[in-house]
């Protein structure tokens, strides 16, 4: 199959979404699939395989950070030609309603499409808005996508499908474990350690890892007998 893979977020900027779509690239590629991923990004690395579109504008809301992604209508008609040549079979869109890159590919475009959607609300009243928003959104989306996926049960819980949308599956995210197969284990360390592995912001928890480090180094919060006190690596 010829596959296109769109991202909403910068293509060059680590993070879980960019990840899960280069990762996934990579296997469908193993398994004689062609794949092109879009994406904002100009740093990104580019090629035959990876097509940097649009702008960029980065905006935190809600105790996370994303972009704010368009492009002009010149690159809209290029990646049209582009598209053109590529012949998909099918659009892979991410994220579909993060503004604005995705939806402006998706309008123009009758090609079979599928989406994954990543995103999960924070808790509170904002959370509240946007999964109502969401809610709304998705029955329109979903009559208009042959296949959906929800990353985890949390996205899963604001798609409606209605009577006649496709309905979503759940297919947990990937990674290419290569890189970090091949490297040589060290020796266990003799203090237990606790890791971070994430983007450094509140949403993600790591201030409230920090404060409970605090209480544990401080003693106000006593370890079992016995029991040093573990490595913390960020």
């Amino acid at each position: 199959m010829r596959i296109v893979q769109i991202s909403p977020y910068d293509l060059s900027r680590h993070g879980g979404v960019q990840q899960h779509i280069l990762s996934l690239a990579t296997e469908l590629r193993r398994r004689g699939h062609a794949v092109l991923v879009i994406g904002p990004g100009r740093d990104a690395e580019q090629g035959t395989d990876i097509l940097p579109l649009g702008a960029t504008r980065k905006v935190s809301v809600l105790g996370t950070s994303f972009e704010l992604t368009l492009a002009s209508e010149k690159e809209l008609r290029e990646l049209d030609a582009r598209l053109a040549a590529f012949r998909p079979d099918v659009m892979h869109y991410h994220t579909l309603w993060v503004p604005l890159l995705p939806w402006q590919i998706f309008r123009r475009n009758s090609v079979p499409s599928v989406a994954t959607f990543h995103d999960t609300p924070p808790p509170g009243f904002a959370g509240l808005l946007l999964r109502s928003l969401f809610k709304l959104l998705s029955r329109a989306l979903l009559n208009r996508l042959e296949g959906a996926i929800a990353v985890s049960p949390a996205p899963m819980g604001h798609l409606r499908p209605g009577r006649s949308g496709c309905r979503p599956v759940i297919l947990p995210p990937v990674t290419d474990l290569g890189d970090l197969l091949a490297l040589t284990k060290s020796r266990a360390p003799l203090r237990k350690t606790v890791l971070f592995f994430g983007r450094l912001e509140p949403r993600k928890g790591i201030a409230v890892l920090i404060r409970a480090w605090d209480l544990l180094a401080m003693g106000l919060v006593p370890l079992p007998r016995g029991v040093a006190m573990p490595r913390l690596v960020i």
